[in-house]
């Protein structure tokens, strides 16, 4: 164990600076010194990458280790600012003082799910997949968020804006059509309940040079929702829609 109060730590200490401006590096720090990194203890956890369209992305792996007793923390006054030891559940209490970012916080209630750090690297060590997370940002009732892949929305936001570029959305939003691709637009209706969830889902279908469409599944107004406020409109210039072939997979009350 290094400590890092005393002469050890102002020495080690002024090794920081050169780390960060890649003047030296880890293996010079260890030389110089005599160490030797116990790499034993350090177990694999996470692994996350930024979502895209960002202008910086991290790809960053995340270890888990038991801290030795009596060690001293030193942050690094750079990178990060200030130090507490707190719980996972204490923190993740104060995540909007904390401003703890979705790693983080993901990561603390992966860890806080443990009732000690022996239970925590015993399931860490034990093999498993560490899958890579990269979430994708979206917009809804929240406003603009990492969703991840264990969301319902993660796989269309995907599909419908394949670059990152955010303006896909999370939510089914009640009456604000959705293009799923060039030939499928979604519609949720303002029915919601527990038959039905948010509301309805219609769908219109086609396109092409004529323009027609198919729709499956009509909710209440659905058609006067079309036609009044679709991005992609599949109407007439005077607002009617086109010839159109109505599809009820099942009969329903709010169909």
């Amino acid at each position: 164990m290094v400590r890092l109060e005393g002469v050890p730590g102002t020495t080690l200490g002024t090794w920081r600076a050169l780390l960060h401006r890649h003047e030296r590096t880890l293996a010079d720090l260890c030389k110089e010194f005599k160490l030797t990194l116990a790499l034993d203890q350090l177990v694999y956890l996470s692994h996350w990458l930024t979502p895209l369209g960002r202008p910086k992305r991290f790809d960053t792996r995340f270890f888990v280790a038991q801290a030795p007793h009596a060690q001293t923390a030193a942050f690094d006054g750079t990178e990060m600012l200030e130090q507490l030891w707190l719980t996972p559940a204490c923190a993740l209490s104060r995540s909007s003082e904390l401003k703890l970012m979705t790693p983080t916080q993901k990561t603390l209630e992966m860890i806080g799910g443990y009732d000690s750090v022996a239970d925590l690297l015993a399931w860490a060590r034990a093999p498993r997949r560490v899958a890579l997370t990269s979430p994708r940002v979206a917009t809804g009732s929240q406003g603009a968020r990492p969703v991840l892949p264990d969301e319902p929305a993660f796989d269309e936001i995907g599909r419908i804006d394949p670059d990152g570029h955010g303006h896909a959305v999370y939510d089914l939003m009640v009456g604000r059509p959705a293009r799923l691709s060039p030939r499928v637009i979604r519609i949720t209706a303002n029915n919601g309940s527990l038959m039905t969830g948010p509301g309805t889902n219609s769908y219109l279908v086609g396109g092409g040079a004529g323009n027609e469409w198919a729709l499956i599944d009509p909710g209440p107004l659905t058609m006067r929702t079309f036609r009044r406020s679709s991005p992609d409109r599949p109407v007439r210039s005077d607002g009617s829609l086109r010839p159109i072939h109505t599809v009820i997979t099942r009969r329903l009350p709010h169909h």
